[in-house]
């Protein structure tokens, strides 16, 4: 019966994840979100039934594995259902973000490129002169150049990858793929975090097909991409996670079978039964029970606060989800530096339980539903469809941080893309060149119009 019901509650889960990307698209920043939430879902929900069935021992807490789902997993889908709601509120028939580009498009967005890669490196070359460039060879000293440098060293290399995937998208030739290669790369070199390559690769898939939406199918649909780039470009994200890894902990060569299984390992922590979904119903139930006690609000007043910058507000609170892996991780540890990954429903649900889903979850969904429609409109400035991909890219919903830094990357989206259009004016004006032809329209007009006023 309990096996039952959890086929039962998991599949209405997964049903409204599929729902959301189905109605909304992947390529938004809602779509983006539900694909990695389906993959937490699916991975973890086949694999516990798979091991309950066959190897009930390998389960950390053996047959309470599944009980331990249910009630997560019913709260999970009322999440779902409200941040649906509020999208479809404020955005009833949502747009394709897609769009067909011009010549004179074509080149605005290179000009919009590459002011972001010019915006996104002088972000990047600032943190560097703030910290300590030495600090990137082992994890303690890349902290402290993240400390002392803010965030201008994550965005600004986040910054520049967009412009990369923006030339990428519109150049042609030896020039593209320079752009890709140096886009697939940047996350690799630049960012001490696991892996990159990954990241690479799907900024510029998103890029290309909002852009190139032809091409992109064109690709997709190609044999060759599913029985050779795919499963190439997996293999070689593995590859590099685990390089990454072993080097952040030990500096030491290493083989490339060593490699290929801690990338896996590392990709385990995240999509398996022992990874994020498990890691949110864990924090449910113990919350649920008076294990542990509610956030009471301190999510929402973080994602009030969070965009303020330290100078201003130096007493702002800090990332409510920092030293909490005892609610996450199934051993229990915990670090005083890192912010455990609730998930979407998570952070909503850690406040004040099911009340601050619906209406976190609600909320935004409308304010999400509004952006888009307002950016996406038929014949709407380049510089706001640049920017909604800005949010979908940056995480504005995020399937690990959820809502909580929606506030923040809207502003960042807000002043990057002012200063890009500012660059770009600056940079690239032109004189309006009038045709003889309106010109003459122009000069009837005139005339008759003061024809008329005699």
């Amino acid at each position: 019966m309990t096996a039952a019901a959890f086929i039962l509650v998991s599949g209405i889960n997964i049903g409204l994840l599929c729902f959301l990307v189905r109605k909304r698209g992947w390529l938004s920043a809602e779509g983006l979100c539900a694909i990695y939430l389906f993959l937490a879902v699916a991975s973890d929900n086949v694999e516990i039934l798979i091991r309950m069935s066959f190897w009930p021992d390998t389960l950390q807490l053996g047959p309470e594995e599944i009980n331990m789902r249910i009630y997560p997993t019913i709260v999970h889908g009322l999440g779902i259902a409200a941040l649906l709601l509020g999208l479809t509120l404020a955005d009833p028939r949502p747009r394709s973000i897609s769009r067909t580009l011009g010549p004179s498009d074509n080149r605005l967005l290179v000009r919009i490129a590459i002011a972001l890669v010019a915006i996104g490196g002088l972000m990047f070359g600032v943190a560097l002169l703030r910290g300590d460039p030495t600090g990137f060879t082992t994890v303690e000293g890349f902290k402290d150049v993240v400390e002392q440098s803010g965030a201008f060293l994550y965005r600004g290399a986040d910054v520049a990858l967009l412009g990369l995937a923006l030339l990428f998208a519109t150049l042609h030739g030896i020039p593209k793929i320079l752009c890709g290669l140096a886009a697939a790369v940047l996350p690799v070199v630049a960012l001490f975090n696991k892996g990159g390559f990954e990241k690479g690769l799907i900024w510029m898939a998103v890029v290309y097909s909002a852009y190139q939406t032809k091409q992109f199918e064109r690709v997709l649909r190609s044999s060759l991409s599913w029985t050779v780039m795919l499963p190439t470009a997996a293999l070689i994200i593995l590859l590099v996670i685990g390089v990454k890894i072993h080097y952040r902990t030990s500096g030491n060569d290493i083989q490339s079978s060593g490699a290929f299984e801690a990338g896996l390992n590392s990709v385990r922590g995240r999509y398996s039964a022992d990874g994020l979904y498990r890691g949110y119903s864990q924090m449910t139930t113990y919350m649920r029970n008076g294990w542990i006690a509610p956030f009471d609000g301190q999510m929402l007043s973080y994602a009030l606060t969070c965009w303020i910058p330290g100078f201003i507000y130096p007493d702002k609170p800090s990332h409510p989800t920092r030293n909490t892996g005892y609610m996450v991780y199934a051993d229990h540890h915990s670090y005083k530096s890192d912010a455990s990954a609730f998930t979407l429903v998570g952070i909503a649900y850690a406040d004040f339980g099911i009340p601050s889903v619906v209406c976190y979850l609600l909320a935004g969904g409308f304010v999400l539903g509004w952006i888009r429609k307002a950016a996406n409109r038929p014949g709407g400035s380049l510089y706001r469809h640049v920017g909604y991909l800005f949010l979908c890219l940056f995480g504005a919903c995020s399937a690990e941080s959820g809502l909580l830094v929606l506030i923040y990357v809207v502003l960042l989206c807000a002043g990057v893309m002012g200063l890009v259009w500012i660059l770009v004016r600056i940079k690239f004006s032109e004189p309006e060149r009038v045709s003889p032809l309106s010109l003459s329209q122009t000069q009837r007009s005139r005339r008759v119009h003061m024809s008329g006023t005699y």
